[in-house]
């Protein structure tokens, strides 16, 4: 079915490279188009932001975050951005201003391919809205929280460090790479690179409750309770469809349809541009990649309704 749905993808023009689908840990299908096999690192977009998330997650377990402690920066002492925490930076409810449009001049774009390093960008941005009150997409935010994890373990080795023996070694997902901006802090909004195992394996930590398959519950790689946090909504007044760097499907509020119909209410996504398509869906177990270079809309209720009909509930 998968080497069928990348061959449909790509007559269509989608240019689909890389279809998997884990459950309980273990991978029980995956297919690649042309030149990818399973060691392929694929350029992840915006699923690096909820790989940095999920780096929050591992610190706060083990006691190096307080993700509602506010004063966050020394250069916003004396103004109201002050007021802005870690849990807005991971709502994007954090009120600073930012235009995510990819056009000339727009924020994104000047932080992405500007001379300013991106995480010294998004500190500079000017306060619009109280914080709590209003989302806003804004990769800014997401590299605002990875300077204040480079602060706060204390420069980029220390940075690189960390990454690699509290989370991608015990994860197992050795091929994560996150490029660094010229302030040394990692492009956490967007340079992140992977294998499609490594990216299933991400979506599943979701799944399993911050449960590594290797450990027992008792001692969970990230805290439950941070997990179950990360996949409510946000409190803002204009758009509560986003939780802790990962967009939701079922909103929890009556007034609110699901993003996704066809697809489990209780599924939420790890979303890239082109198309990069994480979905998690906890009440199977399952979670489903899909990477890939696509101009056009991806089906995605359609190819992963029909995935999931194919595996065990």
């Amino acid at each position: 079915m998968l080497y069928r749905q990348i061959q449909q993808d790509n007559e269509s023009g989608l240019d689909t490279r890389a279809l998997l689908v884990m459950q309980d840990w273990c991978v029980v299908g995956e297919a690649y188009g042309a030149g990818i096999s399973p060691t392929t690192s694929l350029f992840g977009w915006s699923l690096t932001k909820s790989a940095i998330a999920l780096l929050m997650g591992r610190m706060e377990t083990l006691g190096l975050v307080d993700r509602h402690a506010s004063g966050l920066f020394d250069a916003w002492s004396g103004d109201s951005r002050s007021m802005i925490t870690l849990h807005n930076l991971l709502q994007m409810s954090d009120g600073l201003q930012f235009c995510e449009d990819y056009r000339l001049g727009s924020d994104v774009s000047r932080m992405l391919f500007g001379r300013t390093p991106c995480s010294r960008y998004a500190l500079e941005r000017p306060l619009q809205h109280t914080p709590g009150t209003h989302f806003s997409y804004s990769s800014g935010s997401t590299n605002l929280l990875a300077r204040w994890i480079h602060e706060r373990l204390g420069g980029t080795e220390r940075v690189l460090h960390f990454l690699r023996k509290e989370f991608t070694e015990p994860l197992d997902t050795p091929s994560i790479l996150i490029e660094l901006d010229d302030d040394g802090v990692l492009v956490g909004s967007s340079y992140g690179y992977g294998t499609a195992r490594d990216w299933a394996r991400m979506g599943q930590l979701y799944a399993a409750s911050g449960a590594l398959a290797a450990t027992h519950r008792e001692t969970p790689f990230i805290d439950p309770h941070w997990i179950s946090q990360a996949v409510q909504p946000n409190i803002s007044k204009n758009d509560i469809r986003y939780g802790y760097q990962i967009w939701l499907n079922c909103l929890g509020r009556k007034q609110s349809s699901n993003q996704y119909p066809c697809l489990p209410e209780d599924s939420f996504f790890m979303l890239g541009n082109r198309e990069q398509k994480v979905m998690v869906a906890p009440s199977q177990g399952a979670v489903i990649v899909r990477l890939g270079w696509s101009a056009t809309p991806y089906p995605v209720e359609n190819r992963f309704g029909e995935i999931l009909e194919a595996i065990p509930d």
